[in-house]
Parts: structure tokens; C-alpha cells; sequence
């Protein structure tokens, strides 16, 4: 795996976000924001965007802004194509099962078009299956389906490394820091760089 952090890029992104807050557009307060915190920000209309799961979608057309939101990819950033991560919901087989070709059957059953259509409409369980995007039921039940698959197929794979949890930390302490004002985008990048550096060196 090849360390591309060290950049202009990085520390572009990383001014922009700190400007956001220190000029107001951001509440501070987004630097503790969960998922259930931001919605609920979102919901009071104490902030322009949010970037959330799906579920939340049914749960602000219960809401105040039922009638004042709507859904879009996420954006890009200085002239590129904006991307999410890819994450998921995963099926695995028990090394331990009695019946493995049942469970494989059942995890077959559970990936069919029908089911996943289902698991869209009843869960907002966003489908692996393209075909699920446009059925019609599914369309009309929820709303926001072509922007959901733009979103999937612009949405990248996380890093594979055997220090994954130590790169995640090293970008997210690093960007906390910058956000609450304790380190300029410039000492972040690099002290970010630096342990990302030092953890890949162990392996």
C-alpha cells in the first residue's frame, strides 16, 4: 500500500473544513456529531447538510422538514468527483455450522433481487443488486433511489492493510485536531503522514 496523504490535496481539504467552522457555516459542535446526534441537528434545522445512512430518510419524513429535504450524491471537492466509502452489510458462514448447505442456501436466498426489494422497502437496506434500483415499487416507495445508486457506484473500497485501524486513527485524531483549532493543516498532514509512515513500517 502506497502513503498518499503527504499532499496539497490534504492540506487543501483540511483548510477548507476549518474555515467552515471558524467562519460559522459548521457548528463546532460537528466534531462530536454521531450519527443520531447529526440527524437530530439536521431535524431542528441546526445545519444545511448531513451525511447519513439511509434509514435516516424515513425518519426525517416524520419530521418538521418532512417537506424541505432532499437527497443528492455526496459532492465533489476542488474539481473532483466527490466519492463515499464502500461498507455493507456482510454474510458469512459458520465454520462451526451443522447445516453448511443450508446456510448457504439461506445466504444465496437472502442476495435474490425479490429479497433484496424488500429489505429496500421495508429497512431502506440500500440492494447489491443494480436491478432492484429500478423497479418501479421500489422507485415509488423510496424516492431518492437514483441518487442512492449514484452514490453506490461512485463510492470507493477503504484501504486493505493489515494496519487499517491504525491509519483510521492516525487521519481521524489528526483531523479532530485541526478542526478544534490545535493544529494547522500543515503540521496535521505531516505528523498524519508520519504515524501512517511508521505503522506501515511495521509490516
Amino acid at each position: 500500500m502506497r502513503n498518499e496523504i503527504d499532499s496539497p490535496e490534504t492540506r487543501e481539504a483540511l483548510e477548507f473544513m476549518a474555515k467552515g467552522i471558524e467562519d460559522g457555516a459548521v457548528p463546532k459542535a460537528v466534531t462530536t456529531y454521531e450519527e443520531e446526534s447529526s440527524r437530530r441537528a439536521f431535524e431542528a434545522g441546526n445545519a444545511t447538510f448531513m451525511r447519513n445512512w439511509p434509514y435516516a430518510y424515513a425518519l426525517g419524513k416524520e419530521s418538521n422538514i418532512a417537506n424541505d429535504f432532499a437527497v443528492t450524491k455526496f459532492p465533489g471537492f476542488a474539481g473532483n468527483e466527490g466519492a463515499g466509502v464502500v461498507g455493507g452489510y456482510n454474510l458469512g458462514i459458520s465454520a462451526y455450522t451443522d447445516n453448511p448447505d443450508g446456510s448457504l442456501a439461506f445466504a444465496e436466498f437472502l442476495v435474490t433481487p425479490p429479497v433484496q426489494k424488500q429489505m429496500f422497502i421495508k429497512a431502506t437496506l440500500p440492494a447489491t443488486a443494480t436491478s432492484v434500483y429500478s423497479d418501479p415499487e421500489v422507485k415509488r416507495e423510496i424516492p431518492f433511489t437514483t441518487e442512492l445508486l449514484k452514490a453506490v457506484e461512485q463510492a470507493q473500497a477503504r484501504p486493505v492493510s493489515p494496519v487499517y485501524t491504525e491509519i483510521s486513527q492516525a487521519i481521524y485524531d489528526n483531523v479532530f485536531e485541526v478542526l478544534n483549532g490545535k493544529q494547522s493543516a500543515d503540521q496535521a498532514t505531516s505528523k498524519m503522514n508520519s504515524e501512517i509512515e511508521d505503522a506501515l513500517a511495521r509490516f
